[in-house]
């Protein structure tokens, strides 16, 4: 992912009926390109969504993608 600016970062994943799966991310990072590879053997077979926020103080920018898990 890439951040525009400077700002406190969250990395969530919830299943499908919205409950938090795992919190993967969360503190204030530098604008510029990061990687972020996920382990998911901890979560059970399903589809899930994970949503990054970059909150800036006035403002939130949030972008989700689907995961689905298979053993």
């Amino acid at each position: 992912y890439t951040l525009p600016v400077n700002g406190k970062v969250t990395l969530e994943v919830y299943d499908l009926i919205g409950r938090k799966a795992a919190e993967l991310i969360s503190e204030d990072q530098s604008a510029g390109s990061y990687t972020y590879t996920m382990d998911t053997q901890d979560l059970r077979p399903g589809v899930y969504t994970a949503t990054l926020r970059l909150n800036t103080g006035g403002a939130t920018m949030s972008r989700s993608i689907k995961i689905i898990s298979h053993k």
